[in-house]
């Protein structure tokens, strides 16, 4: 206020005692002044000398004014709208321009639950939705005071949802993310108890979670990166690596990273394949706080969806398909024919093991064994198939008519092979591969992606169908908190049992001082 009414009195005074260029003469400042003194010059022609300086002191106090108003256009050191500009120039280095939507999930939304989160008043649907104008004085009302941070932990789930994939948007400047790569910066890649590298599940921006839980026992600056690796249906090692403030290159993965999965298949396999990947899926994350209703250990899951409901939605029913309820298939792409051809090496090389270790039933083996002998010249066919195909490349109805020839002659003739091996041989599943790898692939494969599947992912498959990826909540007993859950999730290729989840958890003191080597990976069943 005070900057403004004096530059409006400064500007006022010059206009009052122009013409300045002629003293000194030779003034470096000769140039302006002559500027200035003929646009005073023409102020004071059109309105006459007292009028325009009336009018100059009038606009200045009125700018003032309206600068000092509560909810004025400048935000305090401090607010959300701040934090939000100072994380943003975090985000993007000097120099990048990256493109960011609006969020999933709308601010508005976001700030009513955190506010339900509080403790205060419950708000109802159509206040979630409503412009942050029209809370009026319902946006000043006193915080409730705030109970033991384990209390509001266990009832204060950060539920992580996927942002919306867009087709111009670039998704590398986010802060949270699931899959892909870490970014370590200066912290090392976590090894397991055998000295292989652990693959990488998530990195969660602490900013973020502080927004989301004020109450948060975790530090407000950097983020956490995890890390953990399957065995048999279990963990067998899991980290949890807390990174410096500031937003680096992704990191390399390191030398002798075991493959996170196989496409259309299981995580972590026991030994790479044709169809294994060295890194789930990245997909970016917003965090979302949740307030739950009353419940005890039993309840959490029903409150859980109930929360869920009011504020972001059901979760999707079934995994995601390129047939959702029977639809017809929408096409096919040389993707799906080179994931096949996978397959089929993939099966041939099961199948060798399973004849020389002797691992079936002696009739049993002896149909592998046979079948396995006519495999070779259908693995050349195959690679003669596609080779040289654009993967992205939609097939004609000539060569899907062939492929549905393929597959129809495999489950002819290896039969014994396809029943050892359970491979999903259909249109349907070789086509939920290919999109699967669309929505999350570079730019030539999202522009593949059909524009109605991109709408369904985006409007039904924001959430995981089974346990939710989040922060905080139940499932945790004396002081330890959850650090992070990921629940199943066929999006990101994370097909752990049914119903269960990846849980790092850690005791409530040792988050507090940061000794990450205290938290504890587990797979449990939500």
């Amino acid at each position: 206020m005070v900057l403004t009414f004096g530059f409006a009195v400064a500007l006022t005074g010059y206009v009052a005692m122009a013409p300045f260029a002629g003293s000194p003469p030779g003034s470096p400042a000769r140039p302006v002044l002559l500027v200035l003194d003929q646009l005073a010059a023409q102020l004071n022609a059109v309105a006459g000398r007292g009028v325009a300086i009336i009018g100059l002191l009038v606009i200045g106090g009125i700018l003032a004014l309206l600068l000092g108003m509560p909810g004025g256009p400048t935000a305090q050191p401090g607010t959300a709208s701040s934090r939000g500009r100072s994380r943003r120039d975090r985000a993007e280095p000097a120099g990048t321009a990256i493109f960011r939507p609006e969020p999933a999930i709308s601010p508005d939304r976001i700030a009513a639950l955190r506010r339900r989160a509080g403790g205060e008043e419950a708000v109802g649907v159509d206040e979630m939705f409503a412009p942050i104008a029209d809370y009026g004085d319902a946006m000043e009302e006193p915080e409730a005071p705030a109970a033991g941070p384990a209390t509001d932990l266990r009832t204060l789930p950060v539920v992580l949802v996927r942002k919306p994939r867009e087709r111009d948007r670039d998704w590398t400047g986010d802060l949270s993310w699931l899959g892909g790569l870490p970014r370590l910066c200066d912290a090392s890649w976590p090894q397991g108890v055998h000295g292989a590298p652990l693959p990488f599940l998530a990195q969660i921006d602490l900013a973020d979670v502080a927004a989301a839980c004020p109450d948060s026992p975790l530090p407000a600056g950097g983020s956490l990166a995890f890390f953990a690796r399957l065995d048999q249906d279990r963990i067998a090692d899991g980290a949890v690596v807390h990174v410096a403030d500031g937003v680096g290159d992704f990191t390399d993965p390191p030398a002798g990273l075991p493959p996170a999965f196989d496409e259309g298949g299981a995580p972590f396999p026991a030994a790479p394949t044709r169809g294994s990947r060295a890194v789930f899926p990245f997909w970016p994350v917003e965090t979302v706080p949740l307030a739950l209703s009353a419940h005890d250990a039993a309840g959490f899951a029903a409150a859980m969806r109930a929360a869920l409901d009011d504020a972001i939605g059901p979760p999707p029913m079934e995994d995601f398909s390129a047939q959702p309820g029977g639809a017809a298939l929408e096409g096919l792409w040389w993707h799906s024919v080179h994931h096949l051809g996978d397959r089929l090496h993939d099966i041939a090389a099961m199948a060798e093991d399973i004849v020389a270790q002797g691992s079936a039933p002696p009739d049993e083996l002896a149909r592998i064994a046979e079948e396995r002998v006519a495999l070779p010249p259908m693995l050349a066919a195959m690679d003669q198939f596609v080779e040289d195909r654009d993967p992205w490349q939609p097939l004609t109805d000539e060569e899907l008519a062939l492929v549905e020839d393929i597959l129809t002659e495999l489950h002819a003739s290896y039969p014994a092979l396809i029943a050892c091996t359970r491979p999903n041989l259909s249109l349907a599943a070789l086509a939920t591969a290919s999109l699967r790898a669309m929505i999350t692939g570079g730019p030539e494969a999202l522009a593949a992606l059909p524009e109605p599947v991109l709408e369904r992912v985006n409007a039904d498959h924001a959430l995981p169908r089974g346990p939710q990826h989040r922060l905080f909540g139940a499932g945790t007993s004396g002081d330890d908190i959850v650090l992070l859950q990921l629940g199943r999730d066929d999006l990101m290729e994370w097909r752990w049992r049914e119903g269960a989840a990846i849980r790092f958890t850690i005791a409530l003191d040792q988050a507090r001082i940061g000794n990450w080597s205290a938290a504890q990976a587990a797979l449990t069943d939500d």
